[in-house]
């Protein structure tokens, strides 16, 4: 009518996670270049809320002989919305916690919600928080508790670096982890904010299924799992106060050091364990001397790196390899060059390894020379 004009602004807040709710970034309007008459603006908020927001609640248990609190586990709803708003309000019993999102969308309308949870499954603790198994062995790995008072249904899962996509984005929500701007291609969420090394796949060598070297959402080179996959559910009856389960290892024949590692957790719907608690154990594979060249083995298996690469050199992009000659070279077409104490960037590099003994070694860096 007033023949004006309308914005409607969606910012990509991405604040740091100490700053209040009410942090946001301001929007005005200055009338002091507009022309026409009685010219004039206006700035509404509409939604006042983050465009993610890490809703999520910490569950801490506390140590009556020393009064220290340990970080349990995370309560996080197993189907995230970023704006629920989850978190914002709690209350806990010593058999239930219930945590409020005001602003949690059910049926395209956010009236908000509470959601229950059963906190028995604090009552369970791993036998060791750490275990051992030599390469192509089977661990029993054991959950004790005190209280075998009430029957319990949980779940044990390996929490696995190459685990299905949706299992990722379930991790990567909850940490709020941006990815994209963090981690090599070569990695993924749950790679980056556990530290397991092992890779897992659901199959044992000489399965019927032949996959190619991708597993998933991370890439197994040449095929090379080390452990049987995990994720079961368990029924603790009245009375029992164990919990086994068996976690089967690959003897996969490659020389590994050092020594690679699995983590098992406790898992449940809407509960993620943390790494601090008493909800995880780690698994270290053995290797068992089965590798390369002098270790009078039958494969080699190594992961090559230049001496002074960096971030988006690109290194690995042209391979050529001389078998008789015992030399490799390896291209780095985005490489920085110092020539002259001048840094010329995209100018590429390349690295060239020779081989003695079975081992390769880096041995000179090839660029341009001005």
């Amino acid at each position: 009518a007033n023949r004006g004009y309308r914005w409607r602004i969606t910012f990509n807040d991405r604040a740091a996670a100490t700053e209040p709710i009410n942090a946001l970034p301001l929007l005005h309007c200055n009338v002091t270049t507009m022309t026409g008459s009685y010219p004039s603006c206006s700035v509404e908020m509409t939604n006042p809320i983050r465009n993610a927001v890490r809703s999520k609640a910490h569950v801490f248990t506390r140590d009556d002989a020393t009064m220290r609190y340990t970080e349990q586990c995370f309560l996080f709803p197993n189907i995230p919305q970023r704006q629920d708003m989850f978190g914002s309000s709690v209350a806990i019993t010593s058999d239930y916690a219930i945590v409020g999102g005001w602003n949690r969308d059910l049926t395209n309308i956010n009236s908000g919600a509470a959601l229950a949870f059963d906190m028995g499954f604090l009552d369970f603790t791993f036998q060791s928080p750490t275990y051992s198994v030599s390469e192509g062995n089977d661990v029993n790995i054991t959950l004790v508790r005190d209280d075998s008072t009430e029957r319990r249904v949980l779940g044990l899962r390996s929490l696995d670096k190459n685990a299905p996509q949706d299992y990722q984005n379930y991790v990567n929500q909850l940490y709020n982890v941006r990815h994209f701007e963090v981690f090599p291609m070569e990695q993924t969420v749950i790679d980056e904010v556990s530290g397991v090394t092992a890779f897992g796949r659901s199959q044992y060598y000489g399965g019927s299924d032949n996959r190619s070297m991708w597993v998933d959402a991370s890439y197994d080179y040449r095929a090379i799992s080390d452990y049987e996959l995990l994720n079961r559910d368990y029924i603790v009856n009245i009375g029992e106060s164990t919990c086994n389960a068996l976690v089967s290892t690959t003897d996969d024949y490659v020389f590994e050091a050092p020594d690679e590692n699995m983590t098992v957790q406790i898992t449940l719907p809407g509960v993620f364990p943390s790494q601090l608690g008493d909800l995880t154990t780690t698994i270290t594979i053995t290797d068992d001397d089965d590798g390369v060249g002098p270790y009078s083995t039958r494969t080699y298996y190594e992961k090559f790196f230049g001496s002074d690469t960096e971030k988006g050199d690109a290194m690995g992009s042209s391979v050529d390899v001389h078998d008789e000659a015992g030399l490799m070279v390896v291209g780095a077409p985005m490489a920085t060059h110092n020539f002259s104490n001048n840094l010329y960037s995209r100018c590429g590099a390349v690295y060239v390894y020779n081989k003695t003994s079975g081992m390769w070694g880096q041995d000179q860096i090839l660029t341009p020379g001005s």
